[in-house]
């Protein structure tokens, strides 16, 4: 498989995806951390390129081997972490990281096509690119962002999730205690079609209305996921859950773990949650009764805990998670 040097790609591709561009004698490339371009360049000031054309190259890039000369960049820093991130996660989950090859995962390829494709169609009006609250609240750089850099951090957010639902197992048995229909594939969708396909309402294709055997497949879970996700966003600006300040729902996730314990209740679960046997670990579940605790209430923290580990959010997660990682170079 071909390797390309992730610093300087785009300019090399964007020639190959747009004639457009070539007479207009783009010099430079819109990549910030390019550290050898002076050549290509000539030394000018990158060049920010129409959102349609760097998710173009980026899509590109997803079936290549990418490699990094600039060490130091924040987005060598990001693919290392995803390097290590393969190497430190179950074996179900690698899918959604990088390997030690620079090849992106099978979860996150298809996730990334998703997201390129909806930023393609809709540009600045993609809620994948589009300012949410709660991402400045949990990844205060996430404004910041490359457009790579945001497409990596959804990437993280569906890892996130498919790993309580079902530790990333594609082939994962239905859940047949699930309050409507059985719960099925890696995000544990409804198995009806009928119950679950008004979630793709308004997109095109509607890919919650496939079949009961397309959605056990990882192209077509995967897709009702990313319609759920976005509805979500479009609906309540956020994809998680909405609580008010003494933790009583707004609006909830579709799933559990997406949806945020009230400070008040955090607290609590991290009190009596930790212990060395299992009735010690499930002490909250009789102290934060009042809170209504339950146990979805591990998956939650958990989720809410992660989401900052992100290495380029800026938070102490953040850094400590660069920290490991240029511990083992």
């Amino acid at each position: 498989m071909m390797s390309w040097t992730f610093s300087c790609f785009v300019f090399s591709l964007l020639f190959l995806i747009s004639p457009a561009l070539q007479a207009d004698q783009i010099e430079g490339s819109f990549n910030s951390n390019c550290a050898n371009c002076e050549n290509e360049g000539q030394g000018l000031a990158p060049v920010q390129l129409p959102l349609k054309y760097q998710a173009a190259a980026l899509r590109e890039v997803l079936n290549k081997s990418i490699k990094c000369d600039d060490k130091s960049s924040e987005d060598c820093v990001l693919i290392e972490w995803l390097k290590a991130k393969f190497q430190e996660f179950s074996k179900n989950c690698q899918g959604f990281f990088i390997n030690q090859n620079g090849e992106v995962g099978s979860f996150s390829k298809v996730i990334s096509n998703l997201i390129l494709s909806d930023i393609e169609t809709h540009e600045e009006n993609s809620v994948f690119v589009k300012s949410i609250a709660d991402f400045d609240k949990y990844c205060p750089r996430y404004n910041d962002f490359s457009l790579m850099q945001k497409v990596a951090f959804h990437g993280w957010i569906f890892e996130l999730t498919a790993f309580p639902e079902s530790s990333c197992d594609v082939k994962v048995k239905p859940n047949k205690m699930a309050p409507t229909t059985p719960a099925v594939c890696m995000y544990q969708l409804e198995g009806s079609t009928s119950t679950r396909k008004w979630r793709s309402q308004g997109f095109k294709p509607q890919r919650c209305a496939v079949s009961y055997k397309e959605i056990l497949t990882m192209e077509g879970c995967t897709g009702c996921a990313f319609d759920e996700f976005q509805r979500k966003m479009k609906k309540d600006g956020t994809p998680f859950g909405v609580i008010n300040a003494k933790g009583k729902f707004i609006s909830r996730s579709y799933w559990a773990s997406q949806n945020p314990l009230s400070e008040a209740a955090l607290q609590c679960f991290e009190k009596f949650s930790s212990g060395k046997t299992p009735a010690l670990r499930r002490k909250y579940l009789k102290e934060c009764k009042s809170m209504g605790a339950n146990n979805e209430w591990p998956a939650r923290a958990q989720f809410f805990k992660r989401l900052p580990r992100f290495p380029l959010c800026g938070t102490k997660e953040s850094e400590y998670e660069i920290q490991q990682v240029q511990k083992k170079r």
